[in-house]
């Protein structure tokens, strides 16, 4: 096994050269800040592994300025990166849906948006809100007893929606209104009945 601070510093003198796509798959928690900052990278995905996987926290300071794909496993606090990847094109996030607040994106650059929700009880009530004017496709998964939202998503092309559900009354009808003028969907519904 590697003491975190060795991989830490593996992964700022990995940094040092300047990289464009960097892949970390880790179980420690604490990555080293270059991370965040770096002015080279274009493609990252994060991955926490193992025990720690809801309740890894992104650092308060990032900004990725060339960042254009991102993609987020097991993150907390996934909101941070507004305003800090000013030409993101692409996201990827797993995230936990427990919380009581709405989860907003609005990232105006945004073409690609995989969404995965994990949530560890059914009566979550926030709301999943999209504010990403240039996103051609959309993939939403996981357990969406929340409402989904949109905003205008005129450049909309592809969405897929599969949604695990354990309530009899979810809102097809109001998700399928709001992806209105999407020229290809699949939705795939499971439901979750407990005896």
């Amino acid at each position: 096994m590697v003491q975190g601070s060795s991989l830490s510093n593996w992964i700022d003198n990995v940094l040092k050269l300047n990289v464009r796509e960097l892949d970390i798959c880790v179980i420690q928690s604490e990555l080293p800040s270059s991370v965040f900052t770096c002015k080279t990278l274009t493609d990252l995905r994060l991955e926490l592994c193992a025990c720690d996987y809801y309740r890894w926290e992104l650092p308060s300071t990032i900004y990725l300025p060339c960042l254009k794909t991102l993609d987020i496993v097991g993150c907390n606090n996934p909101l941070v990166i507004h305003g800090c990847c000013p030409v993101l094109e692409s996201l990827s996030l797993e995230v936990s849906c427990n919380d009581e607040e709405n989860f907003i994106l609005n990232i105006p650059t945004l073409k690609r948006l995989k969404l995965i929700c994990r949530s560890g009880y059914s009566n979550v009530n926030n709301k999943i809100i999209l504010r990403v004017p240039k996103l051609e496709y959309l993939f939403v998964d996981g357990l969406l007893c929340s409402l989904f939202e949109r905003e205008d998503m005129p450049s909309l092309v592809v969405a897929s929606i599969a949604c695990w559900q354990s309530i009899s009354d979810f809102p097809w009808a109001d998700i399928l209104n709001k992806l209105r003028g999407v020229q290809n969907l699949s939705i795939e519904n499971v439901s979750l009945i407990f005896l």
